[in-house]
């Protein structure tokens, strides 16, 4: 993959996840985001231009100003990741620059720094989990270790304790749901209310670029019993 030109301004969207998030990034640092906004949905599509300009107004930027848009490709909610990705693709239209998305998974594992082994997971819907394990190699460099999948919460800590030794990382909501279920050779790693941070600062260290805009849905494939 094409390695992407370092930006100095980026927004970050993420839309993918509960009522998403906002961020924009400059020099490699948090500028402004959205985690601090009671009632504010980005992952909404009536919401998430307002919500674009009030980031902006916190930042003290212009769209002018916005030398990158990086978007959270999934997983997540499949309604939250269209109207993420469409709106970014609009955006870099209208002021023409780069856009690039993100895979939320990889995002939040690159953001664990360094470790042998991480897995990282987001809920999906109302009862499963989006997750996918990574490893360093020689090299300390991220690479995945399993494809990413959807499972019930019950199978996800089944497949949790398989894995082993580990860091876990979450959003703050499933850390809580997960906290009491997970065994103590697994340490927990809040990822933080804003996932686009994450994703903002993943697209500046990392090699994602325009080719990565296409959407990653994941589903559950084990059938649920009728009335669950």
């Amino acid at each position: 993959m094409q390695e992407q030109k370092k930006a100095n301004r980026i927004l970050a969207i993420e839309c993918a996840v509960e009522n998403g998030s906002l961020a924009l990034i400059e020099g490699g640092f948090v500028l402004a985001s959205t985690s601090s906004e009671v009632g504010l949905a980005p992952s909404r599509a009536e919401e998430l231009i307002p919500a674009v300009d009030l980031i902006l107004r916190k930042g003290n930027l212009s769209l002018k100003e916005i030398d990158l848009i990086a978007v959270s490709t999934g997983p997540g909610s499949y309604s939250g990741i269209r109207i993420g990705i469409a709106t970014a693709i609009g955006l870099k239209h209208s002021l023409n620059v780069n856009c690039i998305g993100v895979p939320l998974l990889e995002a939040m594992a690159l953001a664990i720094g360094s470790s042998d082994e991480i897995m990282s997971a987001v809920p999906v819907g109302k009862h499963d989990i989006a997750f996918q394990s990574f490893r360093r190699n020689a090299g300390d460099n991220l690479e995945s270790a399993s494809i990413p999948s959807a499972a019930s919460e019950q199978d996800f800590l089944s497949e949790l304790r398989s894995f082993g030794r580990s860091k876990l990382t979450a959003p703050p909501s499933l850390l809580e749901r997960l906290r009491a279920r997970t065994a103590d050779e697994v340490e927990l790693v809040d990822a933080g209310p804003a996932l686009a941070e994450t994703i903002g600062l993943a697209a500046v260290m990392s090699h994602f670029d325009s080719s990565s805009l296409e959407p990653l849905y994941v589903r559950n494939q084990v059938a649920r019993p009728t009335g669950f």
